[in-house]
């Protein structure tokens, strides 16, 4: 574990904490919003204003968190919190973190606050990398069904690192610890993979973009000027259509033909992006459908920079 990038977060319990004191780490998150700000929730949290230039200016990434009350409407906390944090200077590669660990009238009604939150804030702050908080036998009771497409931050106090609970696979960030003023936490990765992680989420200058044909089998041919893009990536509104995820066979053409079959494009899991091999010497993508054909698929060639996965697929880092 020591190769992975160690961070901390805070809470209004920590007062004015000293983050130029600190060292070694490499992200600093802390509390934002609790609910809707009602009476006696401290929220906004009254030392904000206090922390997050403060994070910053010590060079480290950083994120804020909401606390939610699943007796409230998801969405509308999630737009709290997006206004909330906004006010304070709301970057593109801040983190955004939904706190869920507060029981509700039953899991499956704290599962759906939880997910209309998560929908709202990735709808509102696409380019912001966004996930869930949460402790292991909340989650296992079934409190965070539903959200296994976002990143997951554990909460788990031990020393031995810990696998996932169920939807996760896998975690992002972990909670091990917690001392009299902070928590401690690391990244699934290097420091260098963290920023890498960041900027995954960040917009890209567009070489071209458009629609894939329809229908059962239909092949749609991309040209792209020798150099100008670095990937392509792929998306749908399935889930709104009520149709099933877009199944594509993608064909890269640089000096040889690059095949990836079996691509899926589901709404619920973001872009899917696929990364040219030879990025200067690609000039043609075939892309042929291996679903119905029903369902309407954009695509996008982008400059070089990081693809717009937010959740997995090919792309997945």
């Amino acid at each position: 574990m020591a190769d992975l990038a160690r961070g901390i977060d805070v809470s209004n319990y920590a007062g004015d904490f000293d983050w130029a004191a600190t060292s070694g780490l490499s992200f600093g998150i802390c509390r934002a919003s609790q609910g809707l700000g009602a009476p006696g929730t401290n929220s906004p949290d009254p030392f904000l204003s206090w922390n997050w230039p403060r994070i910053k200016a010590k060079g480290l990434a950083r994120g804020a968190y909401h606390f939610l009350d699943p007796r409230l409407d998801g969405a509308a906390q999630a737009r709290y919190f997006v206004q909330t944090v906004s006010a304070a200077g709301l970057l593109n590669t801040d983190m955004l973190w939904l706190d869920n660990e507060t029981a509700g009238a039953s899991a499956a009604s704290v599962a759906a606050c939880a997910r209309d939150f998560m929908s709202t804030l990735t709808a509102l702050r696409p380019h912001n990398p966004c996930g869930v908080y949460s402790y292991w036998d909340f989650i296992v009771s079934g409190n965070c069904a539903g959200l296994g497409g976002y990143p997951l931050w554990l909460a788990i106090f031990q020393t031995a690192t810990p696998g996932a609970p169920p939807p996760w696979t896998a975690w992002k960030f972990w909670q091990s610890g917690s001392t009299s003023s902070y928590d401690n936490d690391v990244f699934n990765g290097s420091a260098a993979q963290l920023n890498s992680w960041i900027a995954s989420y960040q917009p890209e200058a567009e070489v071209q973009s458009g629609q894939l044909n329809n229908g059962a089998n239909a092949v749609t041919v991309i040209t792209v000027p020798f150099g100008s893009g670095t990937n392509i990536a792929f998306g749908c509104d399935n889930g709104i259509q009520g149709l099933p995820p877009a199944a594509l066979r993608v064909a890269v053409f640089d000096t040889n033909w690059h095949i990836t079959n079996d691509v899926t494009v589901d709404s619920s899991k973001g872009q899917t992006v696929i990364h040219f091999p030879n990025p200067a010497d690609t000039g043609v993508i075939s892309v042929k459908r291996q679903d119905a054909g029903e369902v309407v698929v954009g695509y996008e060639v982008s400059l070089p920079g990081h693809g717009r996965d937010r959740r997995g697929g090919v792309g997945e880092r």
